[in-house]
């Protein structure tokens, strides 16, 4: 049997042909014997092959290495898979590292940063001079780790698949460590413990507190054990967003119940009114204000439903209602989420009363303490800087300004100043805040002038008093003296 392409399109022609006796007597005797030809198509399917080609080394920034690392980890296993069958060599069918760099960067490397010779170099060297690239920080300056992973670090709400969603947390949290060359700190026990506290920081606030509620009492394990931590954090994200849907459904139901009232209530107004009202101008013009009331009514009604809502949610669940309504909280969590809370958003400052200073001013280590804890507080420079003496007589320039929400804690309660106070930014370190005259006047205590009314003597009553002004005992004279 012999093969011959027959065209282009892949078909080939088939011959069968049966072979002569030997000798002439039988090939002239026998009639049976002939020469065949069978012409028949068959279709003989094409084999498809994949290249893939090594990833090259043309740049040793850290970034770029790191992406060579993953694709020629890729690379590697297509070429084991490709040899497992035994009829190639892995080892010359893989190309080398060494090959795999450009020829001129591999030259600069070898004479400049490592001082080998290029033929001697193996592959074995190369990575192990890419390793010590990649498995450290960019530039050898350690970033704000916690600050990196709050900005960087972020949950997927809108997948709506929340275990896919959890998933999708827990391995961007590992990109970022081996992104940024982080994989060294977060190895064994303690290691194992600040990934986990990383983790539960970058969590949206509602999940946040559930989780760490439920690492303080009832799963420690979850502090140091990447696994267990896995699951407390799915299933919380599971019941936060049964939660979610329960307080969503209920919600419509209710905003429905009172549109249906407020429609029924205006139209009831408008019949009365209609039938009390004789000339068709008057009843156009009441008509236009009632429909101008019923729009400040929605508009009332809006601003009230916002208010009801806090604008961050709920601190247990993050839902739509404050902590106080909130259905899942007991009473214990919700002292704990409140003292937690304040202590985020509040900053308790030395306070000093009777400083004399005409503003209220703060210095800079009072001003950073602010800072750290309410990052959106910013300072304004003044358009012309300000000279002020301070109380040992020394001279400082103050450049900035700051306007904050001030509230004094006193004997008769707490004192909140409707408005935001402008306070000055004084360079130091003294870690106290001093109450200027200002805002003193703006409480209704003016010190100046209950010094003044001291010193004035006790004038004579002019309608007539039983008691002479030698009898009536003298408050102070004009002259002060020195204690």
């Amino acid at each position: 049997m012999t093969t011959a392409p027959k065209g282009s399109d892949g078909e080939q022609e088939t011959f069968f042909q049966v072979n002569e006796p030997t000798g002439s007597s039988l090939l002239q005797g026998d009639s049976r014997v002939e020469s065949t030809t069978s012409h028949q198509t068959a279709r003989v399917p094409h084999p498809i092959f994949a290249i893939v080609n090594p990833p090259k080394v043309s740049s040793m920034a850290r970034a770029a290495l790191v992406k060579w690392l993953k694709l020629r980890k890729e690379y590697e296993e297509y070429t084991k898979d490709r040899c497992k069958d035994g009829k190639e060599d892995i080892f010359a069918v893989m190309k080398s590292v060494k090959r795999s760099f450009d020829a001129s960067v591999l030259e600069t490397l070898c004479e400049v940063c490592w001082g080998v010779d290029q033929s001697t170099v193996t592959d074995e060297f190369l990575l192990e001079k890419i390793h010590e690239i990649t498995d450290s920080f960019q530039n050898q300056e350690l970033p704000d780790v916690k600050e990196l992973f709050r900005e960087e670090l972020r949950m997927n709400m809108n997948n709506t698949d929340i275990d896919a969603r959890v998933i999708e947390y827990f391995h961007l949290c590992n990109s970022l460590i081996k992104k940024h060359g982080f994989s060294g700190f977060f190895e064994e026990e303690r290691g194992a413990k600040e990934k986990c506290k990383l983790i539960v920081n970058s969590l949206p606030k509602g999940l946040k507190n559930k989780v760490q509620n439920e690492q303080d009492y009832r799963v420690p394990e979850a502090k140091s054990d990447i696994r267990k931590l896995y699951e407390l954090v799915r299933v919380k994200a599971k019941e936060q967003a049964i939660e979610e849907r329960a307080l969503q459904k209920a919600n419509p139901s209710r905003k429905k119940n009172e549109r249906k009232e407020q429609k029924s209530s205006g139209n009831l107004q408008n019949k009365r009114r209609a039938e009390q009202n004789e000339n068709r101008m008057v009843k156009k013009v009441k008509q236009e204000k009632d429909s101008d009331r019923n729009q400040q009514k929605g508009c009332r009604s809006e601003r009230s439903a916002t208010k009801g809502a806090p604008k961050e949610g709920c601190f247990h669940c993050g839902g739509a209602h404050y902590l106080s309504k909130c259905p899942t909280a007991t009473p214990a969590e919700k002292e704990k989420l409140l003292i937690d809370h304040k202590k985020d958003n509040e900053v308790e400052i030395p306070l000093c009363i009777d400083s004399g200073a005409d503003r209220c001013c703060l210095d800079e280590s009072c001003f950073d303490r602010l800072v750290h804890v309410k990052p959106e507080i910013v300072r304004i420079k003044l358009d012309e800087p300000l000279n002020c003496t301070l109380a040992d007589g020394t001279s400082v320039c103050v450049d900035w300004t700051v306007k904050l929400n001030v509230r004094l804690r006193t004997i008769a309660g707490n004192v909140h100043v409707a408005e935001p106070v402008e306070c000055l930014i004084i360079p130091g370190s003294s870690g106290e805040f001093l109450l200027g005259n200002d805002l003193l006047i703006k409480l209704g205590i003016d010190v100046e002038r209950q010094l003044e009314l001291l010193g004035v003597p006790l004038a004579a009553d002019k309608n007539g008093d039983e008691f002479d002004d030698a009898d009536e005992p003298a408050i102070c004279d004009w002259g002060f003296r020195a204690a």
